[in-house]
């Protein structure tokens, strides 16, 4: 599902803020709520980062993880492709780390 109007602002919003959101099929989460379609390289290094507590902030499209803060500030976007609308939602979340970076 594609993002539009007003959607990719109130997402770039709640990321400058690591605000909890769900808006249709892409959430923000303070917490991890599982792996989905994240391939296991990565799956398991969310995991442990999870577990020592370092994962501050989750980005997800549908369930799937595309992009989480760590303490200290390093977000780590995995370049994996999934499907059009998830690059989508890549998209908008890649824009809305950037702003929150500048900020």
């Amino acid at each position: 599902m594609a993002l539009h109007g007003q959607t990719p602002g109130k997402i770039r919003e709640a990321v400058k803020k690591l605000r909890p959101f769900r808006i249709g099929n892409v959430s923000g989460q303070t917490y991890l709520s599982g792996t989905g379609q994240l391939p296991e390289e990565y799956a398991a290094m969310l995991r442990v980062n999870d577990r020592s507590g370092m994962v501050k902030y989750v980005l997800y499209s549908y369930s799937t993880p595309v992009a989480w803060l760590l303490e200290g500030g390093e977000w780590v976007q995995p370049q994996v492709r999934y499907s059009a609308s998830t690059l989508g939602h890549q998209s908008v979340f890649a824009s809305a780390i950037r702003e929150r970076a500048a900020a």
